[in-house]
């Protein structure tokens, strides 16, 4: 399977990013799937690691987040023959997502602060908050992946986690990292807060990042303990191994040091980083500053010396952060990624059996208006009226290993809706798969030029249907009752005027 990753980086937005797509990236490319860089923006720091991994490099010619980029991005999408697109970055706004999955692209979308009013994705990431549910209410998407565990760790995080020890409370050394962007009024204020500290530290490690590294050397001037100024270093997780205590912007860096137990004190550079550093000092993994404008030099140094000083302390948080973040959510999210990849196709004669058993499962009777078991002679009748109806389409979907999914038919009607029925494999509904079908087959149909809307009735005490049509998109147009049953009629594209009420047959997502 291909997959493109759409994302930048920079002095200016940081390296966050690609970073993290990076890491996943290197997971995908493990199980065998092959993965492409498309950028608007690539900070050149980052092309040897892309070249390690053998990841080719896209330039995207257009504004950031524009139209243009979303066209330049499909068309190489397509061009590349890829199943994914995903996106990570602040500027992918809905309309982008929404002409992704129009183009019959699937789409994870990597977050951190809700910014959007609305995401409209198969699978939607933000691992800097514990519940998504409220920042997302309006979101149309198949699964929501929301916590520390699903942080995306570079391969050298986690193997350096085996070599991750104790912090060092009688002679500790600390480290100041703020991230690729330049904050440089910010990472001068730290140095001071750690020259002034009553500490006895053992060395001061300063990672300047876009900052001039001459200006961070002399406001270091002399000190009684080592320092080393270092613009980037290749290898960044050594230098959290050998520290004791670190100084970090609330980004993506601060995940990798809870991930290696240095106990931290964050300050949040941006209001993106807002989730990830109150999720960080709930768990008790961080302490927060807050933003620059409220920190102060003498600030800094009072709260290192009270942290230095309480081994306790400093143990319970190096405790909590490796707890918060095992280095497991790369996995996680690749597994997401491929049960959620989803490949459609017409039914044909051979597929009765399969759809047969499909009906007759018990929780699909139980939501189905007409409830009684359905004999295979009656199910073949049905089935071949529906194969030769000019007006009926059933998509089978299977994953990747030739797996069968489950099925979505439409049945188009003369005033131009689609009533749609859909089921999903009994061992696989709890991956939010009848979401994903939904969305994906909904967006085929529509390419129909007969179609102008998608319709479906669910019955009123069906909430995990229910649930599955609003995430995939459908939105409610009130409450009808169904052969005597109270029931919700769902409509997908809001071109046309609600139609006569026709009543379909609903099954169990």
């Amino acid at each position: 399977m291909r997959i493109l990753i759409r994302a930048d980086a920079g002095d200016r937005i940081g390296y966050g990013h690609m970073m993290r797509c990076l890491a996943l990236a290197t997971e995908l490319s493990r199980r065998g799937h092959t993965v492409d860089f498309a950028a608007v923006e690539s900070a050149a720091q980052l092309i040897p690691r892309l070249e390690e991994g053998a990841f080719e490099l896209h330039v995207v010619s257009a504004e950031r987040g524009s139209r243009e980029d979303a066209r330049r991005t499909i068309d190489l999408a397509q061009d590349l023959g890829c199943r994914w697109v995903i996106l990570d970055g602040y500027c992918f706004d809905s309309r982008y997502q929404q002409a992704v999955a129009e183009a019959g692209l699937q789409c994870l979308v990597i977050d951190d602060d809700g910014r959007h009013k609305r995401y409209d994705t198969d699978l939607l990431l933000n691992t800097t908050v514990e519940d998504g549910a409220d920042l997302y209410r309006e979101s149309s998407y198949g699964r929501l992946m929301v916590g520390a565990h699903f942080a995306l760790l570079r391969p050298d995080i986690r193997a350096a986690q085996e070599r991750a020890h104790p912090p060092n409370v009688e002679h500790p050394g600390i480290l100041i990292t703020l991230g690729g962007a330049a904050h440089c009024d910010v990472l001068q204020l730290l140095v001071e807060g750690v020259k002034l500290a009553r500490v006895d530290w053992r060395e001061l490690v300063v990672i300047a990042g876009s900052c001039d590294t001459a200006t961070i050397r002399e406001c270091v001037g002399t000190t009684a303990f080592p320092v080393r100024v270092e613009a980037h270093v290749d290898h960044l997780e050594e230098e959290m191994l050998r520290a004791d205590i670190a100084l970090s912007g609330a980004g993506g860096t601060c995940r990798e040091l809870a991930a290696l137990g240095v106990p931290m004190l964050l300050v949040q550079l941006a209001e993106n980083q807002r989730h990830l550093a109150r999720s960080m000092t709930a768990r008790g993994a961080a302490e927060l500053f807050g933003r620059p404008d409220a920190l102060t030099t003498d600030h800094v140094a009072e709260r290192l010396t009270i942290l230095a000083g309480d081994q306790e302390l400093m143990l319970r948080r190096s405790k909590a952060g490796m707890e918060m973040v095992d280095g497991n959510g790369v996995e996680r999210v690749a597994d997401a990624l491929e049960q959620a990849t989803v490949e459609l196709r017409p039914a044909m004669e051979e597929d009765a059996k399969l759809l047969w058993r499909w009906a007759n499962d018990p929780e699909v009777r139980q939501q189905a208006y007409q409830g009684e078991s359905i004999s295979w002679r009656s199910h073949l009748r049905w089935f071949d009226a529906k194969l030769r109806d000019p007006n009926c389409t059933i998509l089978l979907a299977w994953s990747p290993q030739d797996r069968p999914m489950g099925q979505v038919r439409f049945d188009i009607r003369p005033d131009g809706w689609a009533e749609v029925d859909v089921s999903v494999d009994s061992n696989i509904r709890s991956a939010g798969l009848g979401t994903i079908l939904l969305r994906c087959a909904s967006r085929l149909i529509l390419r129909d030029e007969r179609v102008n809307g998608v319709e479906a009735w669910v019955k009123s005490g069906n909430g995990k249907s229910r649930r599955a049509f609003e995430k995939a998109g459908f939105r409610a147009d009130g409450e009808h009752t169904v052969h005597g049953i109270p029931s919700i009629r769902y409509l997908y594209d809001g071109r046309t005027e609600p139609a006569t009420l026709s009543p379909v047959e609903g099954t169990i997502l």
